[in-house]
Formats: structure tokens, C-alpha cells, sequence
């Protein structure tokens, strides 16, 4: 049987379980974001039928901070979260990228310093087109010509066309419009130029006036151009070791749930419903 392969964005994941599940804890130790994240893994394997997945994950050194210092320098002022809560995220995180994935089968974990899970998600798509990227980044918009989107906030899919018909341009002209427009990680664009006038102006609907000239002006191709090499998906080009089909043993599964005491994924039905998703001749 062929699976699509869904490709996770894992800092999204991750701080989606510290929202919803950030106080659960085993023996004083902070447990949440790990049980978060493999329910929704195993919602999205239920979702899709489908038992492969690429997890991509954050470097925590980023060359973007480097070619821009202000990337993403407000996060810290707009979180809610304490220097305690993130040092314990990062703890979860490192415990499932290096620990518990690979323990469970999921071999397929791809980290690479300097770059970000969006760079690694792009590599993916071009080595594997096709697939499912979970993530609701609209940087990454830009990709759809390899692959679909899919949020699990709104639980919805995002396709080519539905995004051409939202936006009025096409993935590749996206880079354009983040460009000029600036993006959510403090990259900043032309003033006054917001998402809406950088599309008319890409479409040559923007009407004459200051905006349009500042588009036009030589800082404004500057700060586009500077643009551009933030954006741009992958910042660098990075060959995956790809290697699907994953092979899952539910021996294995059970030993980490006990390791957490994530009593809800060892009732019987739970199990059961985990091994007909992951374990080959479960039901055989």
C-alpha cells in the first residue's frame, strides 16, 4: 500500500501542545509538549491514513539572524510564556527529536544548524513532491507548487488553487509579495505597502502615488532584495537522507508510554488503534 507522506512542521506542533497541554507532568517532570505532539501525530496518521511522516525542526542557531539582526527579535516581547517554560520546551523538543521519535520508528527527523524547520520543509517537498505539509506558516505559501497545506487549527486544506483564488497570484510570486510587504517574523517591507498593495502592485493594479513609488524607489529595491534572501525557500539547498517506509514495533510504543505514563495510548482500544495504523500485519 502507498502512503502520502505528511511533513511536519515540529516547532508548530510543539508550541501547540505547550497551549493545551503544558502542565501535564510524570514524576516533577514536564511531560505535556511530548504527549501533545504524538496525539496529534496519531490524529493526523488516523486523518490521512497514512503511517509516514518527516519531521522538520528548528536549528536554534539561525544564519537568517545573522544577514538580519531584527529576524525575529519581537518573539520574546509577544510570548506568553516564561524563560522557565521555554527552557522546559526545549527539553520536551530535544527529548523527541533525539529519544522518543526514534523509538518509536520515526526515523525520519531532520534538524541542520543555521537553518530553520521552513528551509527543511522546503528541501522535502523538492526531493518528494506531492505530499502533505502540516503547518499553518504562511511563508510557506510558496511551496504549494510541490505540495498541499494542511492546518490542524482549522483542520483544513490548503491547495494551489485555493490559494490562487485567495490571494489573486501564485506561490512563486508570493516571495514577491512577502517581499515588498514584509512577514510576520519581524522582516520589515516598504512603508505602507501591506499584504493587499503588494499583490495590486505585482498584478500592476496598484494606482499611481507614494506607496508605488517607494516600490519603485532604489532603497525600496534594496530593502526587496534584502527581502528576498529571508524568504526564499530553503535559505540553503540541504540533501535529505529520506528513507520511507518507517517500520513500527507496538512493544517498543508501549515501553515510552509507560516511560511518561501516557496511560490513555495503553488502554486496549488505544493500542489497537495505534497498531492499525503503524504496525504492519496488525491485523493479519
Amino acid at each position: 500500500m502507498t502512503f502520502r507522506t505528511l511533513i511536519i512542521d515540529c516547532s508548530q506542533l510543539c508550541f501547540s501542545s505547550a497551549y493545551t497541554m503544558g502542565d501535564l507532568s510524570f514524576e516533577e517532570r514536564k511531560t505535556g509538549i511530548i504527549f501533545g505532539f504524538l496525539l496529534q501525530v496519531f490524529r493526523l496518521a488516523k486523518s490521512f491514513d497514512t503511517r509516514n511522516f518527516i519531521f522538520c525542526w528548528d536549528s536554534r542557531k539561525r544564519k537568517r539572524e545573522q544577514m538580519y539582526p531584527q529576524y525575529k527579535a519581537d518573539r520574546k516581547e509577544k510570548s506568553q510564556f516564561t524563560e522557565d517554560d521555554i527552557h522546559q520546551m526545549r527539553l520536551q523538543m530535544g527529548y523527541l527529536r533525539e529519544r522518543v521519535l526514534p523509538e518509536l520508528g520515526f526515523n525520519n527527523n531532520f534538524i541542520s544548524t543555521g537553518l530553520e524547520a521552513d528551509d527543511l520543509i522546503a528541501c522535502a517537498v523538492k526531493q518528494i513532491p506531492g505530499n502533505v505539509v502540516v503547518s499553518t506558516d504562511s511563508d510557506l505559501y510558496q511551496l504549494l507548487g510541490f505540495c498541499e497545506m494542511y492546518s490542524i487549527q482549522t483542520k483544513s486544506r490548503i491547495y494551489t488553487k485555493d490559494f490562487t483564488k485567495k490571494y489573486g497570484v501564485g506561490p512563486g510570486q508570493w516571495i514577491d509579495a512577502l517581499a515588498i510587504a514584509g512577514t510576520h517574523n519581524n522582516v520589515s517591507g516598504i512603508e505602507g505597502a501591506g499584504i493587499i498593495k503588494a499583490i495590486k502592485y505585482i498584478q500592476g493594479a496598484l494606482t499611481e502615488g507614494k506607496i508605488k513609488d517607494r516600490i519603485e524607489s532604489k532603497e525600496g529595491r534594496q530593502i526587496i532584495e534584502r527581502n528576498k534572501k529571508l524568504i526564499e525557500l530553503p535559505l540553503e539547498e540541504v540533501s535529505l537522507n529520506i528513507n520511507l517506509p518507517d517500520h513500527f514495533d507496538l512493544d517498543n510504543w508501549i515501553r515510552v508510554f509507560q516511560r511518561y505514563n501516557f496511560r490513555s495510548f495503553m488502554t486496549e482500544s488505544g493500542i489497537k488503534s495505534l497498531g492499525v495504523f503503524f504496525e504492519e500485519g496488525y491485523n493479519d
